[in-house]
Protein backbone atom coordinates (compact mmCIF):
# COMPACT_ATOMS: atom_id res chain seq x y z
CA UNK A 1 0.00 0.00 0.00
CA UNK A 2 1.29 3.18 -1.08
CA UNK A 3 1.87 5.70 2.40
CA UNK A 4 -0.41 8.53 3.01
CA UNK A 5 -0.96 10.96 5.58
CA UNK A 6 -5.07 10.51 6.29
CA UNK A 7 -6.44 14.39 6.33
CA UNK A 8 -8.96 14.97 8.89
CA UNK A 9 -12.44 13.99 8.75
CA UNK A 10 -14.47 15.99 6.07
CA UNK A 11 -17.14 18.43 7.10
CA UNK A 12 -19.36 16.32 5.46
CA UNK A 13 -19.16 13.27 7.70
CA UNK A 14 -18.57 15.55 10.15
CA UNK A 15 -22.33 16.62 10.17
CA UNK A 16 -23.94 13.50 8.37
CA UNK A 17 -21.38 10.55 9.14
CA UNK A 18 -23.25 9.25 12.59
CA UNK A 19 -26.89 9.46 10.95
CA UNK A 20 -25.84 7.88 7.45
CA UNK A 21 -24.03 5.35 9.70
CA UNK A 22 -27.00 4.40 11.84
CA UNK A 23 -29.85 4.73 8.86
CA UNK A 24 -27.19 1.86 6.95
CA UNK A 25 -27.30 -0.36 10.76
CA UNK A 26 -31.16 0.19 10.85
CA UNK A 27 -31.77 -0.73 7.12
CA UNK A 28 -29.56 -4.16 7.60
CA UNK A 29 -31.39 -4.89 10.77
CA UNK A 30 -34.44 -4.73 9.11
CA UNK A 31 -33.04 -6.36 5.76
CA UNK A 32 -29.86 -8.34 6.13
CA UNK A 33 -29.41 -8.90 2.53
CA UNK A 34 -29.86 -4.99 1.57
CA UNK A 35 -27.79 -3.33 -0.92
CA UNK A 36 -25.33 -0.39 0.06
CA UNK A 37 -25.65 2.71 -1.30
CA UNK A 38 -24.48 6.26 -0.85
CA UNK A 39 -26.51 8.63 1.35
CA UNK A 40 -26.97 11.85 -0.22
CA UNK A 41 -26.42 15.59 1.25
CA UNK A 42 -27.17 18.66 -1.03
CA UNK A 43 -27.60 16.74 -3.99
CA UNK A 44 -24.81 15.11 -3.96
CA UNK A 45 -23.89 11.36 -2.49
CA UNK A 46 -21.07 10.70 0.10
CA UNK A 47 -19.40 9.23 -2.57
CA UNK A 48 -19.30 12.27 -4.78
CA UNK A 49 -17.74 14.75 -1.58
CA UNK A 50 -15.63 11.87 -0.50
CA UNK A 51 -13.85 10.24 -3.73
CA UNK A 52 -11.52 13.53 -4.30
CA UNK A 53 -10.52 13.65 -1.20
CA UNK A 54 -9.61 9.79 -1.20
CA UNK A 55 -7.87 10.57 -4.52
CA UNK A 56 -6.02 13.24 -3.40
CA UNK A 57 -4.64 11.77 -0.13
CA UNK A 58 -2.81 8.94 -2.63
CA UNK A 59 -2.04 11.22 -5.23
CA UNK A 60 -4.53 9.05 -7.49
CA UNK A 61 -2.65 5.90 -6.67
CA UNK A 62 -4.79 2.94 -5.60
CA UNK A 63 -4.40 2.60 -1.99
CA UNK A 64 -3.51 -1.23 -1.88
CA UNK A 65 -1.77 -1.95 -5.38
CA UNK A 66 -0.06 1.28 -6.25
CA UNK A 67 -1.58 1.45 -9.29
CA UNK A 68 -2.31 4.95 -11.18
CA UNK A 69 -3.83 6.53 -12.90
CA UNK A 70 -7.63 5.70 -11.69
CA UNK A 71 -9.19 8.65 -12.86
CA UNK A 72 -11.36 8.03 -15.98
CA UNK A 73 -11.98 4.27 -15.43
CA UNK A 74 -15.49 3.65 -15.24
CA UNK A 75 -15.80 2.91 -11.43
CA UNK A 76 -13.52 4.57 -9.12
CA UNK A 77 -14.15 2.66 -5.40
CA UNK A 78 -14.03 3.69 -2.23
CA UNK A 79 -12.88 0.76 -0.46
CA UNK A 80 -14.59 -0.09 2.91
CA UNK A 81 -11.22 -1.49 4.08
CA UNK A 82 -13.39 -3.17 6.98
CA UNK A 83 -16.18 -4.95 5.40
CA UNK A 84 -19.81 -2.97 5.75
CA UNK A 85 -21.57 -5.60 6.35
CA UNK A 86 -19.77 -7.02 8.80
CA UNK A 87 -19.18 -3.31 10.31
CA UNK A 88 -21.83 -1.79 9.06
CA UNK A 89 -21.04 1.12 12.06
CA UNK A 90 -17.80 2.13 10.06
CA UNK A 91 -19.88 2.18 7.00
CA UNK A 92 -19.06 5.88 7.06
CA UNK A 93 -16.18 5.96 9.28
CA UNK A 94 -13.48 8.14 7.41
CA UNK A 95 -10.79 5.82 8.70
CA UNK A 96 -12.08 2.73 6.95
CA UNK A 97 -12.15 4.54 3.11
CA UNK A 98 -9.83 3.89 0.88
CA UNK A 99 -9.62 4.62 -2.92
CA UNK A 100 -8.98 1.51 -4.71
CA UNK A 101 -9.21 0.09 -8.15
CA UNK A 102 -11.53 -1.55 -10.08
CA UNK A 103 -9.27 -4.80 -9.64
CA UNK A 104 -8.56 -4.64 -5.98
CA UNK A 105 -11.92 -4.44 -5.08
CA UNK A 106 -13.32 -7.49 -7.27
CA UNK A 107 -10.49 -9.83 -5.75
CA UNK A 108 -10.70 -8.61 -2.07
CA UNK A 109 -10.94 -10.97 0.24
CA UNK A 110 -13.73 -11.14 3.24
CA UNK A 111 -10.86 -11.91 5.56
CA UNK A 112 -8.63 -8.62 6.16
CA UNK A 113 -5.77 -8.05 8.54
CA UNK A 114 -5.40 -4.56 10.94
CA UNK A 115 -1.35 -5.18 9.59
CA UNK A 116 -2.30 -3.96 5.88
CA UNK A 117 -3.26 -0.83 7.01
CA UNK A 118 0.43 -0.18 8.01
CA UNK A 119 2.28 -3.22 7.47
CA UNK A 120 5.79 -1.57 7.71
CA UNK A 121 4.86 -0.65 11.40
CA UNK A 122 3.73 -3.85 12.39
CA UNK A 123 7.35 -5.34 11.01
CA UNK A 124 9.08 -2.92 12.89
CA UNK A 125 7.23 -3.44 15.91
CA UNK A 126 7.94 -7.14 15.48
CA UNK A 127 11.56 -6.79 15.04
CA UNK A 128 11.89 -4.74 17.81
CA UNK A 129 10.43 -7.26 20.05
CA UNK A 130 11.60 -10.45 18.73
CA UNK A 131 15.23 -9.28 19.79
CA UNK A 132 14.04 -8.55 23.76
CA UNK A 133 13.29 -12.40 23.55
Amino acid sequence: MKGFVRTPVPEVLVIKGDQWAQQWIALRELKPSATFTWYQHQNKSAREWLLPLLSAMTDGHCSFCDSVPLEGQSNEPIEHFRPKSTFPNLAYDWGNLYYCCEKCQSTKQEVWSEELLAPFAHRDYLENHASAR
